[in-house]
């Protein structure tokens, strides 16, 4: 029994033993096959870790490494989001966080955490201001440290924990990588940190070195943009002094900018009127370039805008704007159309500056970019570059073409002058210009080229080409007056009259040429020698009319003065036996006898005038119609008054003191009254002077205002009036000979006033 009861012991004791072995394998077991997972998940991590450390190896660009940290990172931590974020610089100062990559976030917290600034109170700013990670397990941990983070929720699933690192370089912390947690609260022991950490720091050199890489690849993108820039002012400098038609040249310059230095060129004129002319723009899409005219078409520049062309044009300062804002489109159209034509081309940045030459703004070049191409500080430098030499060829096209108007305009005026005209060449006178006036008087056709000997070898002996070589060597010009030659028209040599005038044509103070200017006045001068014989014989003839006036004056008046004598000696010898009656008859026949020397001496007087002729001095009209009054014996009550100053002429005295005369003897002859008033002024007319003869008198009928300016007409019997009735007659032939008028104004009962004008200048052609 007690045998029976150990073998019991034993194998119970046995079964223990083997249940424990059992129970240590099963421990056994389940340790292994944690190692397992936990092998699994660093291998697993690890191949992770490689990914992302090759993928960060491999990346170029700062965006490159960001987008595969989060994208692996995600991954490899299993977290719901994985963000990574640079430090933004402003003004010298890193003063907020921006994102640059993002996965698995939600677009409203992607959004919102576009521009985070270091002064807030978030984990990752943490992290990055004080250069330490920042590691919450649970809702509870990242409420206390964290409440407004805290408060981000996905669905409605809370922040169960977040990971802030600083992202470093070997020299400064640059930014943060930031790990959400919203499936489950996190476990973060020291193999996980240790994978954040070095994940981060595999970060924190890529970016470096990414960094590098960008700052390389811009300085040689810098680099090979100057030289294209340099390349593009080079051959823009060829195309342009390649013509002096620049406004051509300017269509290639900006071909040469688009596309390698921007999307988008342009180059706009201010036209002289004030309105802007689009001379050339360029696009690589030719439906684009369209669309820019239709624009300019539909929607013409706004002169007065405050951006852009107009604003240039306008102020002469340059207009850069690196970001184009949605809102100045909206700013500078006028219609819905427009502004969608605006936005579908694209633009991103621009530049716009004047053309400026000689202090003058011509017009301006427009840059702009679009899609990812922004226009920087160097851009707008080459712009400035380049439109110095687009407005030294816009202002040469401008000077240029008005020198072509200038030529054509001055070439029709040659051709069309009504004198003949040549242009004479080198130092054997080559015709290379003439008119057709020139040819007519040359009676030639054809003379371009030739010189002047082939064309005219009459002239030899005749001392035209002895002048010609004195003016080419002296460069004196050679004027001729009525030159008579002997020109062969076809029909053998005859003479011919000319006046002409050699002027020396100089390049650059080189004589090259002369000017030749000519008329032919053979006609004319042979009209005027006829004329000139006509005008001797006719003052022969008038030297004898005076002569046969005078003798016939002389011989009317002797017997005339011998019946007044004899009446005379009648009416002594008669004495007291004469009877009243007789003596009456005696004293008309003496009155008959005077009016008939009168008559004889007014004859003579008025076939004279229309011939006075003395020469010209100056002459104080004042003074002049004083000594006339003088003359006359004009005695209180009656007088002549001056009304205002009378001016000073130079002009023939003799007859303008006859018509003074005639006038005023005239008014105080018939003014039948002896305190008559006689009113003299003058007003300035122009080219003339008007005189004006006022008197207070009787006054003239309207119907015999032209009868009193004729030859012997008085409007009272001259047995009345002893008048010759030949002074007004006088007046208006002298009057008139100088081109003058002469009129009167009066009403019976109110006076007359005679006017008449007379030439200011001692030149004038009827002075």
């Amino acid at each position: 029994m007690d045998e029976t009861n150990s073998e019991v012991e034993a194998l119970r004791r046995e079964i223990e033993r083997l249940k424990e072995s059992e129970r240590a394998a099963q421990k056994l077991q389940v340790e292994l096959a944690g190692k397992v997972r936990a092998l699994e998940t660093f291998a697993r991590r690890a191949s992770l870790l490689a990914k992302v450390t090759t993928a960060m190896a491999r990346a170029s660009t700062v965006q490159e490494v960001a987008d595969a940290v989060t994208t692996h990172g995600h991954e490899l931590f299993g977290a719901s989001a994985s963000l990574l974020f640079l430090l933004d610089e402003d003004d010298g100062r890193w003063r907020a966080l921006t994102l640059t990559s993002a996965t698995g976030a939600p677009p409203e917290h992607a959004e919102i955490y576009q521009r985070v600034p270091l002064d807030h109170d978030l984990p990752l700013t943490h992290a990055v201001r004080n250069g330490e990670a920042v590691w919450l397990e649970g809702h509870e941990a990242v409420l206390a440290a964290f409440p407004a983070a805290a408060s981000m929720r996905r669905g409605n699933r809370p922040l169960e924990g977040i990971v802030a690192l600083p992202l470093r370089t070997t020299h400064a912390v640059v930014g943060g990588l930031a790990f959400s947690f919203f499936h489950a609260v996190p476990t973060f022991d020291s193999v996980t940190r240790d994978f954040f950490m070095t994940v981060c720091n595999q970060c924190g050199l890529a970016v470096e070195r990414a960094f590098s890489f960008e700052a390389e690849r811009r300085a040689r993108e810098a680099q090979q943009k100057q030289q294209e820039r340099l390349a593009v002012l080079v051959q823009a400098s060829e195309r342009l002094a390649s013509s002096l038609e620049s406004r051509h040249a300017l269509a290639a310059l900006v071909r040469l900018v688009v596309p390698r230095l921007a999307d988008w060129c342009a180059i706009d004129e201010l036209a002289p009127d004030g309105t802007i002319r689009r001379l050339a723009v360029e696009h690589r899409d030719a439906q684009k370039v369209a669309l820019a005219h239709e624009l300019v078409k539909k929607y013409p520049p706004n002169p007065n805008a405050a951006h852009g062309v107009a604003n240039v044009l306008r102020t002469g300062k340059r207009e850069w704007v690196p970001e184009i804002p949605d809102a100045l489109l909206v700013e500078t159209t006028v219609a819905d159309e427009q502004l969608a034509l605006v936005r579908s081309l694209g633009l991103t940045s621009y530049a716009v500056v004047p053309l400026v030459a000689r202090g003058r703004v011509l017009g301006a070049l427009t840059l702009a970019g679009e899609g990812q191409r922004r226009l920087d500080v160097d851009d707008l430098a080459f712009a400035e570059d380049l439109s110095r030499r687009a407005a030294l060829a816009l202002d040469n096209a401008r000077l240029y073409e008005a020198a072509e108007a200038a030529w054509a305009e001055l070439h029709g005026l040659f051709m069309e002058a009504p004198a003949g005209i040549c242009i004479l060449r080198g130092k054997e006178h080559r015709f290379e210009l003439a008119n057709a006036p020139y040819l007519e008087l040359a009676s030639r056709t054809d003379v371009v080229g030739k010189t002047i000997r082939e064309v005219f070898p009459e002239l030899e002996n005749q001392g035209i080409y002895e002048l010609l070589d004195r003016v080419y060597h002296t460069g004196t010009t050679f004027r001729a007056s009525e030159l008579p030659l002997r020109i062969d028209n076809g029909d053998g040599p005859e003479e011919r009259i000319y006046t002409f005038v050699y002027q020396a044509i100089r390049d650059g103070g080189t004589i090259s040429g002369i000017a030749v200017y000519a008329f032919e006045v053979t006609e004319p001068v042979r009209a005027r020698r006829r004329v000139e014989a006509l005008v001797e014989s006719l003052a022969q003839t008038n030297r004898e009319l005076d002569q046969f006036a005078y003798i016939t004056s002389h011989d009317l008046k002797a017997p005339l003065r011998a019946i007044g004598s004899l009446a005379e000696w009648i009416e002594e010898d008669l004495g007291p036996a004469m009877t009243e009656d007789a003596r009456k008859k005696m004293a008309l026949l003496r009155g008959r006898v005077r009016r008939m020397e009168a008559l004889i001496q007014g004859i003579l007087d008025f076939s004279r005038a229309g011939r006075l002729s003395t020469s010209r001095e100056t002459v104080d009209v004042g003074r002049l119609v004083t000594e006339i009054v003088e003359m006359l014996g004009v005695r209180p009550p009656a007088a002549v008054v001056l009304d205002g100053d009378l001016p000073t002429l130079v002009t023939e005295r003799i007859a303008l003191e006859q018509v003074f005369t005639n006038l005023l003897g005239n008014a105080i002859e018939h003014a039948r009254r002896p305190d008559v008033r006689v009113h003299v002024e003058a007003r300035d007319a122009g080219e003339t002077w008007e005189f004006f003869v006022r008197d207070d008198g009787p006054g003239i009928a309207p119907e015999f205002h032209e009868r009193i300016w004729g030859i012997f007409q008085t409007l009272e019997a001259q047995d009345k009036v002893e008048s010759k009735g030949i002074g007004l007659a006088i007046v208006k032939k002298i009057v008139e000979g100088r081109g003058g008028r002469a009129r009167v104004e009066s009403a019976p009962g109110h006076g007359a006033c005679f006017s008449f004008t007379w030439p200011k200048r001692a030149d004038s052609p009827n002075a």
